[in-house]
C-alpha cells in the first residue's frame, strides 16, 4: 500500500497557506519538535530567493482517512523546513548574521531621487540589478520582487494516499531515521572551493593513513578533512586562527590557495619515513587530532634550520623528552590543558617543541643555566642505541639493485631475474603503455624499489599490470621515502588493491 503515492508541484506561498489553514498538519503523533537553529532557517530562506535557485528537497505527506470519510494530510518528512518557512513568512522571523550568504541579487525597478519609478521613452518601467542585504530583515521588509520570488519558489510534494494512523507513524519513523551531520561534517560544507583538495589528501596521503592516530571512524565522521583544514590554517594563516571548524573552513575558502594545500600534502609526505603505526608507534602517537596542527606548524617553522632527517630523529626522541622543563613547563603539563584549539595554548606548545628541538640540534640561543641543563638531558637521550633506531628508519638507497632485491625479496634472485624485471618495465612503457615514460616510478633513484616490487610479484605469482597503471598515476610524490620504505609501501598498496578487486568481483 505504501508504494501508492502521487507527486504534486506547488509553490512555497501556496504550501504555507495550506499549513496555516491546517489543511496540512505538522503535529503527527511521532513528529519531533521544531529544533532548527537561526542559521538553518536563514540559509533555507536564502535558498528560496537566491538568483540561482537552490533545490529544496521534496516534502513527504501522508493522506490519512478519517471515520467520517474525510481526509487529513500530515507532514511525514519536511516538518523542520515547513516550520522554518512558516515562521519567516507568517511569524516575523528576522534573519540574523549567522547566514552563509547575506547578499542576494534581484531585478527591480529603477527609482529616481524622490523614490518614483523611472520610465523609458515608451512609458515602461526601467529595470536594474540590485543587491539586498538580508541581515536584520523580516519578510515584510523584503522588496516586492523578493517576496514574489520566495512565494513562487517551486516546491514538490510526494503524497502517500489512504494511510492509516499506524502507517503514517511508520512513514515518519522511516523517513527520519538518518543521522544528522556532525560539527566536522557540517563545517566542510563551508570550504567547497577546496573540498576536492581535502578529499584527495584524505584518500591518498600515506602519512595520514599509516603515520597518525586518525582512524576509520574519524574518517567517517569527517574528522580527517577537519584536521587537514586545521593544519593548513595553522601553517599558513595562524595569525588569523579560528577555534571553530566552520570558521576555519570559511576563512580558508576565501583566503587559501591550491598551492598551500599541495604544499601541506608534501609536508605530510616528508614525515612518512619517521612515523608508522606498525613500526614506530611512539612517533605516530604524537600525531593525534588535537595536536596535528601544532606539529605541522612546528615542522614548517623548523625547516629554516633543520633537515627532515634531523626532525625525524627528534620525533623519535621526543617521547623521552616530555618531562624536560622549558619555560617553566613540560609537555605533559601542556598536554593536559583542555583548551586544545585555543590560539595561546597552541602557540605555547609550538614554542615548547621548537625550543626543545633547538637544544636537540645544539642550536644555542643563549647560555643560560636552564639551557645547559636541558642540553645535558638531551645528550643523555642521544645514546648509541637511539642512533641505531634512527638509522633503521632510513634505508640504504645506494645498494646495488641485485643486492637490494636479494635482501628484501629473495636471496636466490639472479642477474637474469633482474633483466626479466627490466623487460617487464620496458613492455609496460613501449608496448602496453600502462606506464608513461615520464612517470616517477621510472626515475633512476627508484630503480631498487621498482625492481623489488616486480620481483616480488613474480615470486608470489601476482598480476600487477592494472595496479601498476593505477599506482603510477595516483602516487606521484614519494621522493622522501627510502627505497625499502617505498617497496614496502607499494607491496601494502597492491595487497589492498587486490583485496578491493576481489570484493568487487564477489559483489
Amino acid at each position: 500500500m505504501l508504494d501508492e503515492f502521487r507527486i504534486e508541484t506547488t509553490s512555497v506561498g501556496q504550501y504555507i497557506d495550506k499549513v496555516e489553514k491546517k489543511k496540512i498538519k505538522a503535529d503527527q503523533d511521532v513528529q519531533r519538535e521544531f529544533c532548527w537553529s537561526n542559521e538553518m532557517i536563514n540559509n533555507l530562506i536564502f535558498s528560496t530567493i537566491s538568483k540561482k535557485r537552490i533545490y529544496i528537497p521534496n516534502i513527504i505527506l501522508a493522506e490519512q482517512n478519517k471515520e467520517d470519510g474525510t481526509k487529513v494530510t500530515y507532514i511525514v518528512d519536511g516538518g523542520q523546513r515547513t516550520e522554518a518557512l512558516r515562521r519567516f513568512i507568517k511569524d516575523g522571523h528576522k534573519i540574523t548574521k549567522s547566514i552563509r550568504n547575506r547578499y542576494v541579487e534581484y531585478q527591480g525597478v529603477k527609482l529616481d531621487e524622490d523614490g518614483n519609478v523611472m520610465l523609458d521613452e515608451y512609458n515602461d518601467p526601467i529595470y536594474e540589478m540590485k543587491e539586498y542585504d538580508l541581515v536584520g530583515k523580516k519578510f515584510v521588509d523584503f522588496p516586492e520582487e523578493l517576496k514574489d520570488r520566495l512565494n513562487s519558489c517551486v516546491l514538490s510534494t510526494a503524497i502517500y494516499q489512504d494511510c492509516t494512523q499506524e502507517e503514517t507513524s511508520e512513514l515518519v519513523m522511516l523517513y527520519n531515521s538518518t543521522i544528522a551531520m556532525n560539527v566536522s561534517q557540517k563545517s566542510l560544507t563551508y570550504i567547497g572551493k577546496y573540498a576536492n583538495k581535502l578529499k584527495f589528501i584524505k584518500e591518498n596521503n600515506r602519512f595520514l593513513i599509516d603515520g597518525t592516530m586518525l582512524n576509520e571512524n574519524d574518517k567517517k565522521k569527517g574528522n580527517w578533512q577537519r584536521v587537514i583544514a586545521e593544519c593548513a590554517m595553522a601553517m599558513f594563516h595562524f595569525d588569523n586562527w579560528k577555534k571553530n571548524p566552520r570558521d576555519i573552513c570559511s576563512y580558508l575558502n576565501e583566503n587559501a590557495t591550491e598551492e598551500e594545500f599541495d604544499s601541506l600534502n608534501d609536508y605530510f609526505n616528508r614525515l612518512i619515513p619517521y612515523s608508522d603505526k606498525a613500526n614506530n608507534i611512539e612517533v605516530a602517537e604524537l600525531f593525534v587530532s588535537k595536536d596535528m596542527p601544532v606539529w605541522m606548524m612546528t615542522f614548517k617553522r623548523a625547516e629554516e634550520y633543520c633537515s627532515d632527517y634531523d626532525f625525524g630523529k627528534f620525533l623519535i626522541a621526543f617521547n623521552d623528552m616530555k618531562e624536560i622543563e622549558k619555560n617553566d613547563t613540560t609537555w605533559i603539563e601542556l598536554d593536559q590543558d583542555k583548551h586544545t584549539k585555543d590560539k595561546k595554548v597552541m602557540l605555547k606548545k609550538v614554542n615548547y617543541i621548537e625550543s626543545l628541538l633547538k637544544d636537540f640540534l645544539h642550536i644555542k640561543e643563549d647560555d643560560s643555566v636552564e639551557n645547559n641543563e636541558v642540553e645535558s638531558k638531551v645528550n643523555e637521550i642521544q645514546t648509541e642505541e637511539f642512533e641505531k633506531k634512527v638509522e633503521e628508519t632510513i634505508d640504504d638507497t645506494e645498494m646495488e639493485t641485485l643486492d637490494f632485491v636479494r635482501k628484501y625479496v629473495d636471496p636466490e634472485i639472479t642477474e637474469e631475474d633482474i633483466d626479466c624485471c627490466w623487460d617487464y618495465i620496458n613492455s609496460c612503457v613501449s608496448k602496453t603503455k600502462i606506464i608513461k615514460a615520464t612517470s616517477e616510478m621510472l626515475a633512476p633513484e627508484n630503480e631498487n624499489s621498482m625492481m623489488a616490487m616486480i620481483a616480488w610479484a613474480d615470486k608470489e605469482n601476482k598480476n600487477i599490470a592494472t595496479w601498476v597503471q593505477r599506482f603510477s598515476i595516483t602516487h606521484k610524490t614519494m621522493s622522501e621515502m627510502s627505497q625499502r620504505e617505498r617497496f614496502e609501501y607499494m607491496k601494502k598498496n597492491f595487497l589492498k588493491f587486490e583485496t578491493m578487486q576481489m570484493r568487487m568481483k564477489s559483489a
